[in-house]
């Protein structure tokens, strides 16, 4: 079972006064799973869906067999108390990079610097992403993409 997140590729934009608390978005995913007759799950929570992972199981162990988190963070920015993370500064380099390389290796060479760059793999790299897509969607009537 996979969630849709809030405001992500394929999803309506909601403005940012309207996204909903990590509180709500538990509640979703408790709602979901009800529906769908899952008593106890295993959850998985990339960036900012982590922290939701961690409020769940807290909130929820009876619920949970495990939690997965990847590239998570308990804060994005530094600020006072909080030295590690992105600057303004950072941040909008990252942002400028994302807009002119859409599709290829954004951030690898930081997030996974001994790994090669798609592409120099020759006809072994993996496929380039397409904005919008995500892996198993974007499939017709067929299966096929």
């Amino acid at each position: 079972m996979a969630l849709s997140g809030y405001d992500r590729p394929l999803s309506d934009r909601v403005p940012p006064s309207e996204l909903p608390t990590l509180e709500q978005r538990m509640t979703d995913v408790l709602t979901v799973c009800d529906a769908a007759g899952s008593e106890r799950a295993a959850l998985l929570g990339v960036s900012e869906g982590a922290p939701l992972c961690v409020l769940f199981a807290a909130t929820h162990p009876t619920r949970t067999t495990a939690i997965i988190l990847l590239s998570g963070f308990a804060r994005e920015m530094v600020g006072p108390g909080h030295p590690w993370g992105n600057t303004r500064e950072g941040l909008d380099a990252f942002l400028a990079e994302v807009r002119r390389d859409w599709g290829g290796a954004v951030g690898l060479d930081i997030r996974a610097p001994s790994r090669p760059i798609p592409g120099e793999l020759g006809p072994l790299s993996p496929p380039r992403s397409q904005p919008g897509r995500r892996s198993g969607l974007g499939r017709d009537e067929r299966g096929n993409r």
